[in-house]
């Protein structure tokens, strides 16, 4: 199957997503395994945890923060205005995800 439609995250780097500062992933949008929060106001969402069940285990790391969804900027944006973006996307469609890693080379 396509990269994608098993469910399989998969990401669009040229670099890997270990080395790369900002880099888009693509995932379904349901059933995660993260957990997102807003560490400062107006920083928009982070990634607080990756649960080892998650399908993007190895791909985004705690403190990477969500740049983009689907191309629409939400760095502004709360880590509960994120889930109600997620939570109206289809569950069957890709999402591209566009994540900012901040501490690269740490």
């Amino acid at each position: 199957p396509a990269p994608g439609t098993d469910g399989e995250a998969f990401c669009d780097a040229d670099r890997p997503a270990a080395e790369a500062a900002t880099y888009d992933l693509y995932a379904r949008p349901r059933r995660l395994g993260l957990l997102l929060h807003s560490p400062a106001p107006g920083a928009g969402p982070a990634v607080h945890t990756v649960k080892e069940s998650s399908r993007l285990w190895g791909k985004v790391r705690v403190g990477d923060r969500i740049a983009a969804i689907d191309d629409e900027g939400v760095a502004g944006r709360s880590a509960d205005d994120v889930m109600q973006i997620l939570g109206r996307k289809n569950a069957e469609k890709v999402v591209k995800f566009t994540i900012r890693r901040e501490d690269v080379g740490v």
